[in-house]
């Protein structure tokens, strides 16, 4: 046998190997499809699970961008006042945030909620105000670093496995948000067709969000270079301490009190 066939031989013996390796992958995601088969009894915190799960093997790898479940407080939150009544609050939580890293600071990119299977129209609509409301924040907070108001980001709200995406921009003065794409999780083969278009939906949502995070990683590491030892070398040389001002104004964000507030509130009432 020739030192050619030797490694054709070892060519296609480590192509089977990594057929093989695909073919349990996939064996595994149609086993886990089956999860569905009693949807209505599946929490929230299962719903999210299964998301993850279909991120961390589809679009994660070597990416820019890193997840925050199990109702993480926003930063964008925490940064931007937040008027309620007779209250002043910082910070709300959301099912999965999505921010930036590569960097020591880290910054939100998008806000994403969850509900369960069979939710009422009144509570749908509810987490979609507060997603709106936290994504808004973000869009804030991203347009102050980058000193424009030109971002857009794109985000989830989940009913079960079914959900829609949403854009989120500010325009003098205001927040526009439209439907952008759908993403359902099929439950069984024969919406594995279907399930093409929810992919090409999923990889526009990583696209916008990647391109959000290299503009947010490169803002951040130029102040590092810019202003790293600025306070050491000021005695040399005449450095501004601070970055400069820019003329980009945030747009005023307002929340409805907190369960906990609204728990307050009503006890005085009475």
């Amino acid at each position: 046998m020739t030192k050619f066939s030797e490694d054709i031989f070892q060519i296609l013996a480590y192509l089977d190997n990594e057929k093989a390796k695909i073919t349990n992958k996939t064996s595994e995601k149609v086993k886990s499809f089956k999860v569905y088969n009693n949807e209505k009894a599946l929490s929230e915190a299962t719903h999210l699970k299964m998301f993850m799960q279909l991120l961390d093997d589809l679009l994660m790898n070597d990416t820019s961008i890193s997840f925050y479940d199990g109702e993480t407080i926003s930063r964008a939150t925490k940064r931007m006042k937040i008027i309620t009544e007779n209250e002043l609050e910082y910070g709300r939580r959301s099912d999965l945030i999505v921010k930036n890293k590569e960097a020591e600071e880290q910054y939100d990119l998008s806000s994403n909620e969850f509900k369960k299977t069979g939710m009422s129209h009144d509570i749908l609509t509810r987490q979609q105000s507060k997603n709106l409301r936290i994504n808004a924040c973000i869009i804030n907070d991203i347009n102050l670093l980058l000193g424009n108001a030109n971002s857009r980001i794109n985000y989830f709200d989940f009913s079960g496995r079914q959900s829609y995406i949403s854009q989120l921009f500010s325009f003098d003065g205001c927040f526009v948000a439209y439907k952008v794409g759908s993403f359902t999780i099929p439950k069984n083969l024969m919406q594995l067709n279907q399930f093409r278009f929810s992919l090409i939906a999923l990889y526009r949502w990583k696209k916008c969000t990647i391109d959000n995070s290299k503009k947010v990683l490169f803002e951040i590491l130029k102040a590092e270079d810019d202003y790293g030892l600025v306070e050491v070398s000021n005695d040399i040389v005449n450095y501004r301490l601070s970055p400069p001002r820019d003329n980009v104004n945030h747009v005023q964000v307002v929340f409805s009190p907190s369960k906990g507030s609204k728990r307050t509130i009503s006890v005085l009432q009475n």
